[in-house]
């Protein structure tokens, strides 16, 4: 049975990112991905939406974070990353919508910086912007400027690359099929073939 200090299942951008993080922190990780490559599962077909857009104050900080960390990598590296802004469109008659909207404009002003500025365009505005919409249907819509896309597998690759610089080791064709704790905190973790290995963190 092989031991390793932090186990990571999985090898799209959330587990390559945590990958990251710990082993520039000093802490010994080793992520196992079923695939014979990384961005085999959810990861390789996500549409790469990023967005400063949030429903609190916590998650609007994770974002932009996120886009920070993305923003630094893609002037080193080429990840696909473009900040061309979103609209989420409310309906007529959706008031529901209509309130959520105002309230993340209200949220958004409250922070009056830049990177959170959120606000309402017309529905003429937005039809501007996106001919292709039938503006009669339009409310109105919410406007994010530095919202936009990155390519998930660029981004996880590079991502993945500065991991393994930094310790952490991956392992491929590797699936996990059971994670069972033990009494003294650790874990087993139980992969195809009848394999094990012990962590202490999972």
């Amino acid at each position: 049975m092989r031991h390793r200090s932090t186990i990571i299942i999985g090898g799209g951008v959330a587990g390559a990112s945590l990958s990251r993080v710990l082993a520039q922190r000093g802490v010994a990780v080793t992520l196992l991905e079923k695939a014979g490559q990384l961005c085999s599962g959810a990861t390789w077909h996500a549409a790469g939406l990023v967005t400063r857009f949030g429903g609190s104050s916590k998650v609007k900080k994770m974002h932009v974070r996120a886009l920070e960390l993305m923003t630094a990598l893609h002037a080193e590296h080429d990840v696909g990353l473009h900040l061309t802004g979103s609209i989420r469109l409310v309906n007529k008659g959706d008031e529901s919508r209509l309130r959520e909207a105002k309230q993340h404009c209200e949220l958004a002003a409250l922070y009056d910086t830049p990177e959170y500025r959120t606000e309402l365009l017309p529905a003429d505005e937005v039809a501007a912007r996106h001919p292709l919409l039938d503006a009669s249907v339009i409310e109105c819509g919410l406007w994010t400027p530095h919202d936009g896309d990155v390519d998930p597998t660029s981004l996880t690759n590079v991502i993945a690359k500065q991991a393994r610089a930094a310790g952490a080791k991956y392992i491929f064709d590797t699936e996990v099929e059971s994670v069972t704790p033990r009494a003294d905190g650790t874990f087993v973790v139980g992969v195809a073939g009848g394999g094990e290995y012990t962590a202490d963190s999972v």
